[in-house]
């Protein structure tokens, strides 16, 4: 009985140490390349192969289940990944020269990707909590992707195609998501995110565009679509449910959104060059609505208060058309079609209505509403 029981010991101390056992397989084949594998804990794996000149790999992980694979393909790429925790995982591929992969991972359950083809791009991952994901994917030269998450459940996504675009993600908190794709040369793309569920969107093709988002509180969600060269987009967001569309197909236009409350939105679409579009919302359930078709057209809307809304519809050149509204359930549209139109309403109060419809060249309106329940109606034309 004691031989049985000292055999069943054995068996068990065996399949333990088995459970127990880190597992590397590391090939290199060309030059001067170099790796550093560091494995600590439980069924850690580790999987590369560096083919070519002077590629460099620095491997370490610590905990339970980890896994990493890198491949490097070309002359003097660099993949640096740090694994902390239980079942984080990171792929990276490099295709190319002098690339640079830096992956780090803290919690459990995080992932990663990194593919790298091309010349002298950089790729930076930072996560530290549960769940996380982040995806960086870049082809052509001197791109510059940086993810850093912090909290549960975020995803980053972030895809280059071109030469010396830049992304930064970062965010805070928990099921956030932002989203970067940049086709084109010298784009800039930022988003800040910080809270619960937070969407982020931005589009670039072209070259030389910026795209920037931040946003903080809960279900927030921004869209931001570039095409064309030169074009500036930003969408400041604070609270909760609120949303914003920002669309520009040309060349050098401006757009901007600003929101503070609860379930604010605000759709900017231009269609042209040198349009400039600005939008202020401050209160609750606030819509801002402005379409600019042509060229150096100017739209300003600020709203402060609860149920205002506003419409800005232009077509043409060099029209503008400024909106403020002070108070609840206010509303102006306006509609230009032709040049050099120029219109302004004010509104303070509760629920006045301006209604401004402007057609040729030159035309101009003032509006102005103090009190309860004003409405106005302007039609002009030549």
């Amino acid at each position: 009985m004691k031989k049985i029981t000292l055999s069943l010991m054995a068996v068990f101390m065996s399949a333990l140490a088995f459970a127990q056992t880190n597992q590397d397989t590391s090939i290199q084949l060309g030059l001067g390349n170099e790796t550093y594998v560091s494995q600590q804990g439980w069924n850690n794996t580790n999987e590369q192969l560096q083919l070519g000149i002077s590629n460099y790999s620095d491997i370490s992980q610590e905990g339970w289940f980890n896994q990493n694979t890198t491949l490097s393909v070309g002359l003097e790429n660099q993949s640096y990944v740090d694994q902390y925790g239980i079942l984080n995982s990171n792929s990276t591929t490099q295709v190319g020269e002098m690339n640079v992969g830096v992956v780090s991972q803290s919690g459990y359950d995080n992932s990663s990707t990194q593919m790298q083809l091309g010349t002298s791009n950089g790729a930076l991952v930072n996560q530290v909590g549960n769940y996380n994901s982040a995806d960086q994917y870049q082809l052509g030269s001197g791109n510059t992707a940086l993810a850093y998450q912090d909290g549960n459940s975020n995803t980053i996504i972030q895809d280059q195609q071109g030469d010396s675009n830049f992304a930064l993600s970062l965010q805070d908190g928990s099921s956030n998501g932002s989203y970067q794709f940049q086709v084109g040369n010298d784009n800039l793309a930022y988003s800040f995110q910080d809270g619960t569920s937070n969407n982020s969107l931005q589009q670039q093709q072209g070259n030389y565009n910026t795209a920037l988002n931040e946003q903080s509180g809960v279900l927030n969600t921004s869209d931001q679509s570039q095409v064309g060269d030169g074009n500036y987009v930003s969408n400041f967001q604070s609270g909760w449910l609120n949303s914003s569309q920002q669309v520009q197909l040309g060349d050098d236009n401006t757009a901007t959104v600003e929101q503070v409350g609860v379930r604010n939105d605000a759709l900017q679409l231009q269609w042209g060059d040198n349009n400039l579009a600005s939008s202020n919302q401050s209160g609750n359930i606030n819509n801002s609505l402005q379409l600019q078709i042509g060229n150096y057209n100017t739209a300003a809307s600020t709203q402060d208060g609860d149920f205002n809304n506003v419409i800005q519809l232009q077509n043409g050149v060099y029209n503008d058309a400024t909106a403020y509204q002070l108070g609840d359930s206010n509303s102006i549209m306006q509609n230009q079609s032709g040049s050099y139109n120029n219109a302004l309403d004010i509104q303070l109060g509760s629920s006045n209505v301006s209604m401004v419809s402007q057609t040729g060249l030159g035309h101009t309106h003032l509006g102005l509403q103090v009190g309860v329940g004003n409405t106005m109606t302007v039609n002009q034309s030549n």
